[in-house]
């Protein structure tokens, strides 16, 4: 078992989350729209969980059809804040939220590095060493956030 499925299925049985995944041709169409083929670990995500988590990473866009608008909404947030050329063109963005914040992968090794550009920033940052650990601290935030509600 893969990292990616030992944190999604801890995460499914901790919240009772149903997980939908991305079907061979739709993993087709998003390594078609990034060019490459996907990081192992990124590629387990999106086929246990790649169209719907439930309510994890509501409003952003991480999940098959939305994903696949990444690039353009990439390119988008550097043009409006002047930033063309900061980031590769070769980046695979595989989460933006609400237009202002971009994950992505400057390479597919089986479990690459994230990294952040937030609208307001000069330039990306490192974010996690592994896109496992980006996986498991989103959702552990997640979880603390149900059991805060769950206890209010």
């Amino acid at each position: 078992m893969s990292k990616i499925e030992k944190i999604l299925n801890n995460f499914s049985e901790a919240t009772g989350t149903k997980l939908v995944g991305c079907s061979d041709k739709e993993i087709l169409d998003i390594e078609k729209y990034f060019g490459d083929n996907l990081p192992k670990e990124y590629e387990n995500f999106m086929r246990i969980a790649g169209k719907k988590a439930g309510e994890l990473f509501v409003g952003s866009d991480v999940f098959y059809p939305n994903v696949l608008n990444t690039k353009r909404g990439t390119k988008d947030l550097l043009e409006e804040n002047n930033l063309v050329g900061i980031i590769p063109d070769n980046v695979s963005p595989f989460f933006m939220h609400q237009g202002y914040i971009i994950n992505f992968f400057l390479d597919n090794s089986d479990d690459p590095k994230v990294y952040e550009f937030m609208e307001g920033d000069a330039k990306p940052k490192l974010l996690y060493d592994r896109f496992s650990e980006f996986l498991n601290d989103n959702i552990q935030s997640y979880i603390k956030h149900l059991s805060i509600l769950k206890s209010s």
